[in-house]
């Protein structure tokens, strides 16, 4: 990592100390077989699919349906606003999906902006957080966390004059439990692609960095728990859907980025059952996800009440690198 620190001239995530082994760029520097270690050691495994959630799923895996005929499947099935709401949430979703159908057989969303994508095609994604405990805050948020990193520097100062505080980032989606930021979201148009300049920024650079300082504050909350704590990211480009896990798998420096493949959203109706289901796992198992993080950065034990000397053995995760 420390080569290409030195060769680079660009920002590039190894200047925040995060390993994306699936970066290109890693093939100069690694073999297959080191990068394929370095993806698989310690690896953050997405959680298993409920009994009650593969249960609601498999009602809705058939085919040769219009979009009218599949709404109104899924309106007639009964489910409790509060009791159900794993069924609630897969049925609401599936309707909303389904609209976006009727009166044209293919999806054609070229005039979209972003926050035209989020609230029709990905709703069913922010919805998934309509329930108590950890919530989607919309509408360009700014992280904590992110701000903390880029002011790290301010203090009192007695010779220079203390710079204007820096805003942390603009996140499409900010996952939230209580005080912590638990995950972020990022969203592009219809039509980009890995090779555009909106997933390259927002999707290799700034979701990655977004979630190392996110990941950063939680360790400071619990550190014990550094090696086991972990950020979510959403990454929704064009019409495709992936999950990104950034997690410290060992020691207390390198951060590590996983993901998992690009989840495309129908294009048809044909393949509406196969491919949108696969959509409702996938952002089910992110927020699953969430709350066994939550869960963990909870358990921690009772700090001693003592002044600080400056001894103390700190573990502490470094924010992302702010220009």
């Amino acid at each position: 990592m420390l080569l290409l620190v030195k060769e680079s001239s660009y920002e590039h995530p190894v200047h925040s100390l995060i390993m994306d082994p699936t970066d290109k760029v890693w093939k100069n520097y690694f073999t297959d077989a080191e990068l394929k270690e370095i993806l698989m050691h310690d690896i953050k495994q997405l959680p298993d699919l409920s009994e009650e959630m593969e249960e609601i799923l498999q009602q809705f895996e058939f085919q040769g349906k219009t979009a009218l005929e599949f709404y109104e499947f899924a309106d007639n099935i009964k489910a409790h606003p509060i009791n159900e709401f794993n069924k609630k949430w897969t049925k609401e979703s599936i309707k909303s999906a389904c609209e976006l159908f009727f009166g044209c057989e293919e999806l054609v969303l070229d005039d979209c902006s972003e926050s035209d994508l989020l609230h029709s095609v990905w709703e069913f994604m922010h919805r998934l957080y309509q329930q108590k405990g950890i919530k989607a805050k919309l509408g360009e948020r700014v992280s904590k966390a992110v701000s903390s990193a880029k002011n790290a520097g301010r203090a009192i100062k007695a010779i220079e004059r203390r710079l204007r505080k820096a805003m942390g980032a603009k996140l499409d989606i900010l996952f939230k439990a209580g005080i912590h930021e638990l995950g972020s979201c990022e969203v592009g148009k219809h039509g980009v692609d890995e090779s555009d300049d909106k997933y390259i920024n927002d999707g290799l650079l700034k979701l990655p960095k977004t979630l190392r300082d996110m990941l950063a504050v939680q360790i400071r909350s619990n550190p014990s728990k550094i090696n086991d704590l972990v950020a979510v990211g959403y990454l929704m480009m064009g019409l495709s859907m992936e999950l990104v896990v950034m997690n410290v798998p060992k020691g207390k420096h390198i951060a590590r980025v996983t993901r998992t493949e690009k989840f495309p959203f129908p294009s048809t109706m044909e393949s509406f059952s196969a491919d949108f289901l696969s959509l409702l796992e996938l952002a089910w198992k992110g927020h699953e996800m969430m709350k066994k993080n939550l869960a963990a950065l909870n358990r921690r034990k009772r700090k001693a009440a003592v002044l600080v000397t400056g001894d103390e053995e700190s573990v502490i995760l470094a924010p992302s690198f702010s220009l």
